[in-house]
This record gives structure tokens, C-alpha cells and sequence, in this order.
């Protein structure tokens, strides 16, 4: 500062930390502009901007451009399955012309995937909406045997063509369960894409589920 002082030329903007009583910093900007007569320096103007607010509102600009970057890389990563789902289904029924019931369950597998793509594009426009840093949750009742069942369908041709067994494994008393429907076929999708880059040819990936009474309440659990 006294160098700019010096020179004549001043300081602007620059960054420094003060205190006030009871020794709690706060940043400023300084800004020191001499007071000239002719050439010679009469005095100085020594300003000083809180910048608290303005600090704080970049911090919590930098969180949510964070929060969008993550966003965006889950919803990318999760995108290639339902994608990959309905080229492979599309391809089969227009190569094979299989009999009317595979034709029915393929065509099922392309819905729910069209579905699926439907909601990973709402969480993309979500991201417009977001500011701290968290995926939207719609919590419901959800069929446990049909939610397994469409993971191990979307990831059966894969698993074949590595020579790794899918297996479904399923309690006969577990029907339904509470939770997000959509956020739960992610998680199990992220777990089953791992699983398969890891386990070697002639494996056996399961995938199931169980009522567990351990958790926050009384109620039931359900492990995956």
C-alpha cells in the first residue's frame, strides 16, 4: 500500500483481512488514491468495502456449480444403460422377428427404459433449479421383484457377453418396499456396472434383496 502511496499511482481493489471488536476477521477491499497537487501528494484517500456478503454469495455460487458438475456426471454416466437397452432391443426385433412374446417382453424393455431416459433428462433439468448440492428425492411404494428385475434385465446381455452369470436372488415374502424408485435402480446400477468390471469370466454376479430389522425405527428394512 505505501508503495502505491509512493509512486502516486495508488491501490485499488486489493484484498486484505480486518477485525473488528473481539478479534472476528472480516474481508475488505482497500482502495488508496493520493490527493495530488501538481506533482506534489497533499494527502490520500484510504477507503475500505466489507466484502462479506459478496464473498459469501461466490462461495455459494462455487458450491452449486460443483453440484451441477456432479449432476451432470451421474446423469451422463446413467444414461448409456437405458441407451444401450433400447439399441439392443430395437436391433433384435428388427434382425430376429422373434415370436410374439419375446417380441412383447423386448418391447417392455424398451419402455421402461424410454422411461428411465425421461427421468435422468428431468434430473438435467433439475440442474437449473439446483443450489445445494443434492439430487431431488420422490419417495413411494415400489415392487421389489419388478425393480430387480429390470436391473438384471438392462445388464443380461452385457453379462453374456462377458461369460458372468446374473443371478436373481429373492426372498418369496419381500413384495414391496418405500423409497425412490428411480434413485434405487441408479445405486443398484452403479453397483452391477462395478461388479461386472471386476468379476472374471465364468463368475457369478447375484443380486438380491432381504428384510433386515436393523435401521433407524421399528420398521423393517430392505438390504439390497
Amino acid at each position: 500500500i505505501l508503495q502505491g502511496l509512493a509512486s502516486g499511482t495508488g491501490v485499488s481493489g486489493r484484498n486484505e483481512i480486518l477485525w473488528r471488536a473481539g478479534r472476528k476477521a472480516f474481508p475488505v477491499q482497500v482502495t488508496l488514491r493520493p490527493m495530488m497537487d501538481g506533482r506534489e501528494m497533499r494527502g490520500a484517500v484510504l477507503s475500505f468495502t466489507d466484502m462479506t456478503e459478496t464473498r459469501a454469495a461466490e462461495a455459494s455460487l462455487r458450491q452449486a456449480v460443483q453440484a451441477r458438475d456432479e449432476v451432470l456426471a451421474v446423469v451422463s454416466h446413467d444414461l448409456r444403460n437405458p441407451v444401450g437397452t433400447i439399441v439392443a432391443g430395437a436391433s433384435l426385433l428388427l434382425t430376429l422377428n422373434p415370436a410374439p412374446e419375446k417380441r412383447q417382453e423386448h418391447l417392455q424393455a424398451i419402455k421402461r427404459s424410454a422411461e428411465r431416459i425421461n427421468r435422468l433428462i428431468q434430473d438435467l433439468l433439475d440442474v437449473a433449479r439446483l443450489e445445494v448440492g443434492a439430487l431431488s428425492v420422490h419417495p413411494g411404494p415400489f415392487q421389489v421383484k419388478s425393480l430387480l428385475e429390470e436391473v438384471v434385465e438392462a445388464h443380461q446381455r452385457t453379462a453374456e457377453d462377458q461369460g458372468i452369470g446374473l443371478v436373481l436372488r429373492l426372498s418369496s415374502d419381500l413384495e414391496q418396499a418405500w423409497g425412490d424408485r428411480h434413485r434405487v435402480i441408479q445405486a443398484l446400477t452403479n453397483l452391477v456396472e462395478n461388479a461386472l468390471k471386476v468379476t472374471a469370466r465364468g463368475g457369478t454376479i447375484t443380486i438380491g434383496a432381504m428384510a433386515s430389522e436393523d435401521g433407524p425405527s421399528d420398521q423393517d428394512q430392505i438390504r439390497f
